[in-house]
């Protein structure tokens, strides 16, 4: 699966802790600086099975990763959104959790997404990536 995968690999390049400051799926009230990566539908291409292949092999899943930082800081959590970028693009030709992974592009630069009830900012950016399907 996705998700666990990218969040290993975001431990590795000690950009937080799993549970603690990087989550899947949704983003907690708590606590006010974290990271979150949510999947959501990528492409799909011819390419996806090999030849004579009956089943597909590689995927193109898509995630947004979610940078929050602490109340009225807009600076911190922009430049940590950064070094996650930096992270997801160093995926290539890799293997996360027993998957192959081949590359990892940012669809788009880190930009501002909301400004939460508690003034917090939260940036975030979109990756594409080419990957082998996962098993789990």
């Amino acid at each position: 699966m996705t998700l666990p995968e990218i969040s290993a690999w975001l431990v590795t390049q000690n950009i937080g802790v799993a549970n603690v400051t990087i989550f899947e799926d949704f983003m907690p009230p708590t606590p006010n600086s974290c990271v979150t990566v949510i999947e959501y539908g990528g492409r799909s291409t011819p390419d996806i099975r090999a030849f004579g292949q009956a089943e597909m092999i590689r995927e193109y899943p898509r995630v947004q990763i979610l940078v929050r930082g602490e109340p009225d800081d807009y600076v911190t959590p922009r430049v940590k959104a950064q070094d996650v970028m930096r992270a997801m693009t160093r995926i290539m030709t890799t293997t996360l959790s027993g998957i192959n992974y081949y590359t990892s592009t940012p669809i788009q630069s880190v930009f501002p997404l909301d400004r939460d009830d508690l003034r917090r900012y939260v940036f975030a950016f979109n990756v594409e990536l080419f990957k082998a399907v996962s098993t789990t």
